[in-house]
């Protein structure tokens, strides 16, 4: 339209009731850092929390490990997220991959990472660090271009470097019917956005 590519995606009112109540009966995914690459670690910090059965974690997570993730459960990681992946078509994922493929080592400064959401993590001490081994029924709700712009830049051969990527997971037991309003509110707060122009900054 206009010179503009335009994708489309029809959503039903049973897609949209999934989403926003997590009912779908997809199997949980289950991310094992290990199995994925072990020779990359997820290193972590713990924040503590005063709202019981909620942890949050600061993590730097490998391109490659999310290279990984993405080829085995593909879009299934975003059902909780309220965007779609746009291709490489908007100037934002052109920038991703022109980063990825001539500042690696940058990407980690520009990019904001990944909000993930979890039923569960798993993770181990290494003097004093910390680090994520394991999450269970992985979400995520922030970052979906991200991850697809990693998985096909690394896909398409552009330049396997080794970058690294912010992630913020907040372990939460998604099926608790009291912790679907804060669930919703992380998925609604990390997707809401001001639009900046460049004449902005």
């Amino acid at each position: 339209i206009s010179g503009f590519i335009v994708k489309t995606e029809l959503v039903d009112i049973r897609r949209l009731s999934n989403i926003a109540n997590d009912i779908n009966n997809n199997e949980s995914i289950d991310v094992s850092f290990i199995k994925l690459d072990n020779s990359r670690k997820v290193k972590c910090i713990m924040i503590e929390s005063d709202k019981k059965g909620i942890e949050s974690f600061l993590a730097v997570i490998p391109g490659k490990i999310i290279y990984h993730m993405y080829l085995q459960y593909g879009k299934t990681m975003f059902e909780s997220n309220v965007r779609s992946y746009l291709k490489d078509t908007t100037k934002i994922n052109k920038g991703m991959k022109e980063t990825i493929s001539n500042d690696p080592q940058l990407f980690f400064s520009y990019n904001n990472g990944l909000s993930i959401i979890a039923d569960d993590v798993k993770w181990t001490r290494q003097g004093s660090d910390f680090y994520i081994t394991e999450i269970k029924n992985l979400q995520i709700v922030n970052g979906g271009q991200t991850a697809s712009t990693i998985y096909f830049s690394y896909r398409d051969n552009f330049n396997k470097a080794n970058i690294s990527v912010p992630a913020k997971i907040t372990k939460i037991q998604s099926k608790k019917e009291s912790n679907q309003e804060v669930i919703s509110k992380i998925a609604m707060f990390n997707n809401s956005q001001n639009n900046i122009s460049i004449p902005d900054l």
